[in-house]
């Protein structure tokens, strides 16, 4: 039996050599799309945080939707005119404000 397969399989190196390249083609495509795949995702962990570097608290909504697959997305909340007048107002103080009284 070891014979026969044998004789079969130099019958035929046209279909040995396709089938390895087959083989070896397909897990070097595996293995590059794993490696881009890291690759951007270092990339854009990288860049997020080089974006959040100096940002102390950021506002986000208590609320998400579910999508496909698991995630998940926060809902947009528009900000209250109170927040963004209060914000403001310590905005647009000048930086030494002094008082004077008349004592």
């Amino acid at each position: 039996m070891f014979v026969l397969a044998v004789k079969m399989t130099l019958a035929r190196k046209g279909r040995l050599v396709l089938t390895s390249l087959a083989v070896i083609l397909g897990t070097a495509f595996l293995s590059g799309t794993f490696v881009f795949r890291d690759t951007i995702n270092q990339t854009f962990d990288r860049l997020f945080a080089d974006v959040f570097r100096d940002v102390n608290a950021y506002v986000r909504s208590t609320t998400f939707l579910e999508l496909d697959f698991g995630g998940e997305q926060r809902a947009a909340t528009p900000v209250s005119c109170s927040i963004r007048c209060a914000v403001l107002k310590v905005l647009l103080q000048p930086p030494a404000t002094f008082r004077l009284s008349p004592e």
